[in-house]
């Protein structure tokens, strides 16, 4: 299995590809909701003022960070990409058996 940023290494001209499975099928943005879960940890073993304005700022960051890649992303993939809005949360993962 290759990882899609290996991927572009060998190939000249990719398409770009939505990518609704694997973790994807439970939340659209896995990495910014893993990193706010990091750093909430790393407040609550560390409780200082500077990681709590760290937390804060960083989770800021995230929040309008995915307002435009999810303007991006509706843009490059359109009604598939709204489709999968309107069924996959945004940040905080649902096990709820998704319709096919």
């Amino acid at each position: 299995m290759l990882l899609s940023g290996i991927r572009s290494i060998f190939t000249s001209v990719s398409t770009p590809e939505l990518k609704i499975d694997g973790i994807h099928r439970f939340v659209r943005h896995p990495l910014y909701s893993g990193t706010m879960v990091f750093v909430a940890g790393l407040f609550f073993i560390l409780p200082t003022l500077s990681n709590l304005i760290d937390v804060l700022l960083l989770i800021f960051y995230i929040l309008v960070g995915i307002i435009f890649e999810e303007k991006k992303l509706k843009k490059e993939f359109g009604p598939g990409y709204l489709e999968y809005m309107s069924k996959v949360p945004k940040l905080i993962p649902s096990f709820r058996k998704q319709e096919k």
